[in-house]
């Protein structure tokens, strides 16, 4: 992230880029088995690979990372664990359907920090404030490390 920018801006930035990140990751997983010359997949592919070339799932792993936004604090609305839940969606996303970004998060040990955020005391039993009241703030978290662990047990 670029602490330059005022965190309210970052913030914005960062649940847009989630939002992209999850349809694209929608759109290839629903034309996966269909042909690769679909515009809306050829679209969908191109996006992702632009994804990986600003290196998002970095980004995101830094702030999830990060001491300043280290609470996700189940009890308010923070701008802070609003850019962490946003950041968390993003590795959801991109783990799901990035071989790139997959291998850069296992070897770069998002695991143990995905899971100790899904861990934190409330983050599964609130509701999250980006995705709705259908979804726990910690569901990305969780959701995201799981298809991590499977991943990295599919290809050993």
């Amino acid at each position: 992230g670029n602490n330059a920018r005022p965190l309210k801006v970052q913030v914005k930035a960062a649940e847009c880029i989630a939002a992209v990140a999850l349809a694209v990751g929608h759109v290839i997983g629903m034309h996966a088995d269909q042909s690769s010359y679909d515009p809306i997949y050829v679209r969908a592919k191109s996006a992702l690979e632009v994804m990986e070339q600003e290196r998002l799932f970095d980004v995101a792993l830094q702030i999830i990372k990060s001491d300043s936004h280290r609470s996700l604090d189940s009890s308010r609305d923070t701008p802070g664990s609003r850019l962490r839940e946003a950041a968390g969606l993003v590795l959801l996303a991109l783990s799901s359907r990035s071989s790139v970004s997959s291998s850069y998060l296992i070897s770069n040990g998002a695991v143990p920090t995905l899971l100790s955020i899904a861990s934190e005391p409330g983050v599964l039993s609130a509701a999250s404030t980006v995705r709705g009241k259908w979804a726990s703030k910690g569901l990305s978290f969780l959701e995201a490390a799981t298809t991590l662990l499977i991943k990295a047990w599919t290809n050993k």
